[in-house]
């Protein structure tokens, strides 16, 4: 690639989520990926071109163990008809440990019920296995035995996991539910919402994950009570049209993220405001911004008239390459 050609390499930096250098991207003939974590791949086995990774089936791997000792294999958990959780944690993550007792509230509040079958597996990254007995020792459900690093790296790997805790939902049948289900977990005490599907438009102080590595539109609202339903049928309206694009695409990553800010002080939403130096929230004025903080900036909506198509446009502006980002103000 010319190196004078910025623009294709932070365009490629974003479509493949490129966090830091070196990364190795390995593409199949036809343009598909197969592995996005090249460089681990060429290290462990120079000679396994083309680095195909593992199903994940066969990361998962036939059987797990309970805090007991017995065993259950994936055959019976498939028959169950549970979806299932797969959970990354370590007693040394202080994160972990907050929301590991909210993970356990909702598996028990599950157990026995019908309609909602559920298992979770936890593939521990701790460091040694008497760490791993300890934390999984308060765990009512199965892990990836301890000694099988290599499954567990697997998993990982799988994954994409950059830190933990990190928990995904499956279907019964191992397909996608959301692969950054945390956010969903801690918003739905009552479980209502379970098995957890992504939300098509979150609140940035419920659920943020993804907007460090995903194009985020981020509408902030705090001081629009009397507009809220309105600025949020808009924005809803959006992201189910990028939605059922990305689908008949075949997509099953979200390659647009859709956010709210609602509460005023100093949370996300303030941290938003002064990174894209958005000011203070007036008084019935609606904000609108895109960030691409993978690529390294932020574009705003310079009208205040926040509708469907302003977002729209604003996102296809973008898309097309008509909108030049602004760098975020540093923090402080």
């Amino acid at each position: 690639m010319p190196f004078a050609n910025r623009d294709l390499k932070n365009k490629l930096s974003a479509k493949y989520k490129v966090q830091g250098i070196p990364t190795l991207v390995i593409l199949d003939e036809n343009g598909d990926v197969i592995t996005k974590d090249g460089r681990s791949a060429v290290m462990k086995d120079p000679e396994a071109f083309p680095w195909t990774p593992p199903t994940l089936a066969e990361a998962l791997g036939d059987s797990f163990v309970r805090a007991d000792g017995s065993e259950v294999s994936l055959a019976s958990i498939a028959k169950s008809g549970a979806n299932v959780g797969v959970y990354f944690s370590a007693h040394w993550c202080g994160p972990c440990r907050q929301f590991t007792p909210k993970l356990i509230e909702a598996y028990d509040k599950m157990l026995g019920d019908p309609a909602k079958p559920f298992e979770v597996i936890f593939v521990s990254g701790d460091r040694d296995e008497a760490g791993f007995k300890e934390y999984f020792g308060s765990m009512p459900w199965l892990a990836v035995p301890f000694d099988d690093e290599k499954r567990r790296d697997a998993l990982n790997e799988y994954f994409g996991v950059q830190g933990i805790p990190h928990f995904v939902m499956l279907t019964p049948d191992l397909k996608m539910i959301n692969p950054n289900a945390r956010g969903s977990v801690m918003s739905d005490p009552a479980c209502e919402e379970f098995p957890w599907r992504p939300k098509l438009v979150t609140d940035v102080d419920e659920d943020c994950e993804g907007i460090n590595d995903t194009t985020t539109v981020v509408l902030l609202m705090e001081e629009c009570g009397d507009d809220w339903d309105d600025l949020t049928a808009a924005i809803t309206a959006v992201a189910k049209d990028v939605k059922n694009a990305e689908e008949a695409r075949g997509e099953d990553e979200r390659s647009t993220l859709f956010m709210t800010v609602t509460e005023t002080g100093g949370g996300i939403g303030a941290q938003l405001r002064k990174l894209c130096g958005l000011g203070r929230a007036a008084s019935g004025v609606p904000q609108l911004v895109l960030m691409d903080l993978g690529v390294g900036g932020y574009v705003k909506l310079e009208s205040k008239d926040v509708t469907k198509d302003a977002i729209a446009t604003l996102l296809a502006d973008y898309r097309a390459g008509k909108l030049e980002l602004q760098s975020p103000n540093p923090a402080r």
